[in-house]
């Protein structure tokens, strides 16, 4: 097999969401000449155009990458110029739970059909234990062209933390597996190359699995304090409070805050996919099915809860009955509204006969998912207006509410985080049901 450089060669990175972008923007910094690939024809349109289709990274960045040689499409051609192909799509699950792994086997086959001798390809989503070596190297191998060509394969698990302190994600530990000791060897120089503090796995499985680790610590960490949050509420306790003296112990705690419900594109997924490996393997988790339950709960107990609450105040009545609902995307300061709470919070609330309008500095239209709901597309100065009005994310754009700005009217906050926004539904009342 010929031996193949990667340093400052050209990269093909297939799928250019979240993990794409922000490894492209690092590999165009790094050097490296970066084709991008997406079958999103809106979203290719928009880069070309030099605008950034996700919030962590700005139009100016786009067009810098632009300018360092960039190069979006549609098309999977460009996979044959490359040294070092990426494959970074998502890979959700369907309704049932179970993983869903089309996109990433139509990106495989798509590549494959261009590949050449000598390519490292380099999977970075989200997948079960044993799926890059029994089903991402025989999809390669049954597409690609001649069956004389040879290539380096690995698995590299995407770090990415969208809306994030860390901007730069090279000074994220890399994680990197090779399928033999020659594919390992050409993914730590590649990714060294470009910056990233190389963590060699001894095998794909464990590389795999420590990603699965990762986001369902996460989640169970998080169905922990949401259930915690409930219980010590009735307890007359302000969990809150609890969180923030635990978290002053240096060692041994790491701080997670309750919140209306868990969404996003790992925390609510990656738990499922888990579960599915286990039960492939005749065993199962207690823990991580327990965990996934509550958090499933989480945004109709807290619909419930913002619906107890409001029925005390005057005016609150049948026929009358509305709510209006600050942020619906999964995050703060986030663009992706995939897996969040917000949208299920206000179905929740339709059912319990409430009137449901929402707001969110993200959207550009109505949510598909809310048909009945009414959209504002600004926040009305008075908020007396659109009273009782519940935060369910923290988005800077509702910061001036916490300075006492509010123009008046109730307000609720369910947000994760330590914001306090007039009556906290985490408060230790709020959850009492003897209110």
């Amino acid at each position: 097999m010929a031996k193949q450089s990667h340093h400052k060669g050209a990269v093909a990175v297939v799928g250019l969401g979240y993990v794409g972008l922000a490894l492209t923007k690092s590999l165009s910094k790094a050097g490296f000449q970066v084709s991008g690939i997406d079958i999103a024809r809106e979203k290719i349109k928009a880069l070309e155009a030099g605008t950034s289709p996700i919030s962590d990274i700005s139009d100016h960045e786009v067009r810098d990458m632009l300018d360092l040689g960039f190069r979006p499409s549609l098309s999977f051609e460009a996979v044959a110029d490359a040294a070092t192909v990426i494959i970074a799509v998502p890979t959700p699950v369907d309704s049932e739970h179970r993983p869903d792994l089309a996109a990433l086997e139509g990106a495989v086959a798509s590549a494959a059909h261009y590949l050449r001798d000598g390519q490292l390809w380099v999977v970075e989503s989200t997948v079960l234990p044993g799926v890059t070596e029994e089903l991402v190297q025989p999809w390669i191998s049954s597409h690609m062209p001649h069956s004389e060509n040879s290539f380096f394969l690995a698995y590299s698990p995407e770090r990415v933390d969208p809306g994030g302190s860390i901007k730069d994600i090279t000074t994220i530990p890399k994680i990197v597996a090779g399928i033999d000791e020659q594919s390992l060897h050409q993914a730590v120089d590649f990714y060294s190359s470009a910056g990233f503090n190389v963590v060699a796995s001894s095998s794909l499985r464990a590389a795999e699995a420590a990603k699965l680790l990762e986001n369902t610590y996460r989640a169970v960490n998080m169905a922990l304090v949401n259930d915690l949050a409930q219980q010590f509420g009735k307890a007359g306790i302000d969990f809150m409070e609890i969180v923030r003296l635990a978290a002053t112990k240096p060692f041994g705690f790491h701080p997670f805050w309750p919140g209306p419900g868990v969404g996003g594109h790992c925390i609510p997924v990656d738990p499922w996919y888990l579960e599915a490996f286990f039960n492939k393997n005749g065993q199962g988790s207690i823990m991580t099915t327990v965990a996934l339950e509550v958090n499933h709960q989480m945004p109709a107990r807290t619909a419930e809860r913002i619906f107890s609450i409001c029925s005390r105040e005057k005016g609150f009545t049948a026929g009358k009955r509305s709510i209006t609902l600050l942020g619906m995307t999964y995050k703060p300061g986030v663009n992706d509204f995939r897996e969040s709470p917000g949208p299920v919070v206000a179905r929740e609330l339709e059912k319990l006969g409430v009137s449901v309008r929402y707001h969110d500095p993200f959207l550009v239209s109505e949510l598909a998912s809310l048909e009945s709901g009414e959209w504002l597309r600004e926040l009305p100065g008075d908020l007396t207006t659109i009273s009782p009005v519940v935060i369910l994310q923290n988005h800077s754009e509702y910061h001036h509410l916490a300075r006492g700005d509010r123009g008046g009217g109730q307000i609720l906050s369910a947000a994760a985080g330590s914001l306090q926004i007039g009556k906290s539904i985490w408060d230790p009342n709020f959850w009492n049901q003897e209110q």
